[in-house]
């Protein structure tokens, strides 16, 4: 049966819908891309293919399913931000789920988003979240103040922060 998204599953779930058309903009599309001077155009296309239906089986809440695609996806464009972004997204959702051991596979899929491209936004964000969670405040607090660096006029990465410095009892940065 299908339950009701509680609010921290639901800003999970906005940031991957968020993420979709920059997921597909972000592929190399053949012109003025270093990706795709070294990658044939058949492995974009199979990338694309792969998001779409990646994003697809999140929005079913089918996670293990989305994994194995995101994770084929990155065989095809493992320099990707987008792409590692989306599967530490599902492993962050899995990790809600009640699988622990996937908490580490999504801080790796956000970071490795965030080596890729350091103003990817969303993995900041979530990274800052995945802190967060398990009351882990003041890594949250260096989860999140990237987020503020990215994006400076974003309120939510200022909230994050905010309620992270509170609870990690760091006045001076709440």
């Amino acid at each position: 049966h299908e339950e009701a998204m509680s609010p921290i599953k639901r800003n999970l779930f906005m940031s991957a819908l968020s993420a979709v058309l920059a997921a597909c903009a972000s592929l190399p599309t053949g012109q003025n891309s270093a990706t795709s001077q070294d990658t044939p155009p058949g492995d974009l296309s199979v990338s694309r293919v792969l998001v779409t239906e990646g994003l697809q089986k999140l929005q079913a809440h089918r996670y293990d399913d989305a994994s194995r695609i995101f994770n084929a996806g990155l065989k095809f464009a493992p320099d990707n931000a987008q792409i590692h972004f989306l599967n530490g997204l599902t492993y962050h959702l899995l990790y809600q789920r009640g699988d622990d051991a996937a908490k580490g596979l999504a801080a790796t899929g956000y970071e490795m988003a965030l080596n890729i491209e350091p103003a990817h936004y969303p993995a900041a964000m979530q990274l800052g979240r995945l802190a967060y969670e398990p009351k882990r405040y003041a890594k949250a607090v260096e989860a999140f103040r990237p987020a503020t660096d990215i994006e400076p006029a974003s309120g939510e990465a200022y909230l994050g922060l905010a309620m992270a410095a509170y609870h990690a009892r760091d006045l001076a940065t709440a």
